[in-house]
């Protein structure tokens, strides 16, 4: 499991559109901003390859200019770290 948090940055007027795109992902809570183009972000993924997808996903929704990654969690991270 891995949990992730976004800011998810949206083109100028696309904020909404964004924020109704990112609402269809599963294991996912999204916070739009109130005065600027952003989409806060945070989602659940299977791993590292769910998180290459939902990536890859982001990238191309229509209206996102870009994003970032503000914070992660990984059961296989921190596993490692312990060995």
């Amino acid at each position: 499991m891995a949990i992730q948090s976004y800011l998810v940055y949206a083109k100028p007027g696309c904020r909404e559109a964004v924020a109704e795109r990112l609402r269809e992902f599963p294991h996912s809570d999204i916070s739009p901003a109130q005065q600027h183009d952003v989409v806060i972000l945070v989602t659940e993924t299977s791993g590292k390859s769910g998180t290459e997808l939902l990536e890859t996903h982001l990238a191309s929704i229509p209206g996102v200019d870009g994003y970032a990654l503000v914070a992660g969690y990984s059961d296989e991270l921190i596993a490692a770290e312990e060995n």
